[in-house]
């Protein structure tokens, strides 16, 4: 059967004088009937015969439908046994290896970029430790937010103040440099940075001055900006007089004051401190001094504002966060692959589901064709035997109309003593019946 059946039709059918009685047969039974009647033959013999004779007849059509039927069936057999061999063996296996092979490749995954990885095991590692030293330090300031300002612009400010501290102090090494320009430059450059990185310590200090400082922190702190302020003030003022100097130099009203500045380098340092320093500071030189003031007080602002009173709050909380980035990255790597091997392998498994439905519904068609073919085969025969008891009785109905008046009346056999003499005879089997019944 290259294709199931689709209705009753398809089947082979029972031969058409079984399937109702004829005109024909109709004119023969009432001829029997008749005849046997008149020639004086007992009832029970005469439709023992007649039964016989149609039961034999009839099992013989019913015989040949039924070994039709059984090439079918046997033909039904056949695929449902090929296709539950494919359904069992090849689409389950290849499913199941399927399977396993995707997870043996989310294992792999996991032992080599995931969490069972040395490297995500040491990033996790590292987020618990960050996370350690971030709640220590955030329980020592009582869970406070951070307080810092600037941020990475805070290096930026910082340099554009000891670049600009570069072109205020130019002048002040153009006495000893004036052939040198680009020495001036460079000198004026690291003075600058000296300067601002003092102004960066002192505002360090301020920022994290102790809650309740013991006398020697106090010493110690005061120290340190003492001294840091004294070699800042003091190289504020050498600078000045150095730039004063070298104006006064090149000054067309002070003709006098470098020949009276030679005679001080020959006669000791003492003389060149004193004609150095014995012109007061003009409005000039006092601006000089204040913009330079005022560059390394708004240095000293800038660092107390971009650091947090705690010495490790910020680098417990970037050491926090370069963890947590860290980690973040490898989650989302394994995360995307594990999201591409499922989305492959829903695909391949969705193919499978497909094969495997489209099996199931072939073996579900096939089951009802046999059953179909079954209760054909059970239909002809209750057919076949209704045809008979019908012929039996137009039989009787014959006999008993010519029979003598001493004669027994002819009784019409049980519809279902026929089917069972059909039944027993093609060896279809009162299961069978009951079955499709």
């Amino acid at each position: 059967m290259s294709a199931h059946l689709s209705k009753s039709a398809d089947l082979p059918q029972l031969s058409s004088k079984w399937r109702t009685a004829d005109a024909g047969s109709d004119q023969s039974d009432r001829s029997d009937g008749k005849r046997l009647a008149l020639s004086g033959s007992g009832p029970a013999e005469a439709i023992r015969s007649f039964r016989r004779r149609l039961i034999a007849e009839a099992s013989r059509d019913i015989t040949l439908l039924q070994g039709q039927c059984s090439s079918l069936l046997n033909e039904q057999e056949k695929k449902r046994d090929q296709l539950q061999k494919e359904l069992d063996n090849e689409v389950t296996s290849e499913s199941k290896q399927a399977n396993d092979a995707h997870e043996a490749f989310l294992g792999g995954l996991r032992r080599s970029i995931g969490p069972e990885s040395e490297v995500y095991k040491d990033a996790a590692a590292r987020v618990d430790d960050a996370g350690k030293d971030l709640r220590k330090v955030q329980s020592d300031v009582g869970s406070r937010p951070l307080r810092i300002q600037f941020g990475w612009l805070y290096y930026v400010i910082m340099g554009v103040l000891a670049l600009a501290e570069a072109p205020i102090n130019r002048a002040a090494f153009e006495l000893t440099f004036r052939e040198e320009p680009l020495y001036s430059l460079l000198l004026a450059m690291a003075v600058g940075i000296v300067l601002i990185f003092f102004a960066h310590l002192i505002g360090l200090i301020l920022r994290r001055w102790p809650d309740k400082p013991r006398v020697s922190q106090i010493i110690v702190r005061v120290g340190g900006m003492a001294v840091l302020l004294s070699i800042a003030g003091l190289g504020i003022y050498f600078i000045a007089r150095m730039r004063q100097t070298f104006l006064r130099l090149t000054s067309a009203e002070s003709e006098g004051f470098g020949s009276r500045l030679q005679e001080a380098l020959q006669g000791g340092p003492g003389q060149v401190v004193a004609i150095v320093t014995d012109a007061p500071f003009s409005v000039g030189d006092f601006a000089f001094i204040a913009i330079n003031l005022l560059l390394f007080v708004f240095g000293i602002a800038a660092s107390f504002l971009r650091h947090d009173p705690h010495p490790d709050y910020e680098k417990a909380v970037k050491a926090k966060t370069r963890a947590d980035k860290v980690k973040l990255k490898l989650d989302t790597r394994y995360q995307g692959k594990v999201a591409d091997e499922v989305s492959r392998f829903e695909v391949r498994k969705r193919g499978f589901e497909t094969r495997i439905n489209s099996l199931q519904t072939s073996l579900t068609a096939i089951a009802n064709d046999e059953d179909m073919v079954r209760s054909h085969l059970v239909r002809a025969t209750g057919l076949a035997a209704q045809t008979v008891h019908s012929r039996c009785g137009t039989f009787v109905d014959a006999f008993n109309d010519a029979k003598s008046k001493e004669t027994p009346t002819m009784e019409t056999p049980e519809f279902g003593a026929l089917l069972a003499d059909l039944t027993n005879q093609t060896k279809l089997g009162s299961e069978a019946v009951a079955n499709a019944s």
